[in-house]
């Protein structure tokens, strides 16, 4: 992700997570509903939706107060099941390389 500002990247993670959980951003949440395995999109997600008032830091990167975001996501996975359910519930992808989604 960066900061819609001015550019600045604070995040290039790959991260696994239950879709409508909690475990994200609102906007990222709402972001990434009805994509495809393969779709790519840009998340331009206001301070309401992102950190709002408190913004997140210091470690292991700092977003002021109040900052839009952007984020350029490609959905490269959907997985189901136990073993899924677990990894996204320990934040953790079966594959480094995969986003796992229900």
């Amino acid at each position: 992700g960066s900061l819609r500002g001015d550019g600045t990247p604070f995040d290039t993670s790959t991260i696994s997570f239950k879709l409508g959980t909690g475990r994200v951003l609102v906007g990222c949440d709402e972001g990434i509903t009805g994509m495809r395995v393969g779709g790519t999109r840009v998340l331009k997600i206001p301070a309401a939706l992102g950190f709002g008032p408190a913004g997140f830091g210091p470690e292991p990167y700092s977003i002021p107060a109040d900052a839009d975001l952007e984020y350029r996501v490609e959905l490269l996975s959907v997985s189901s099941g136990p073993m899924a359910e677990a990894a996204a519930r320990m934040g953790i992808g079966l594959d480094p390389n995969t986003v796992y989604l229900k």
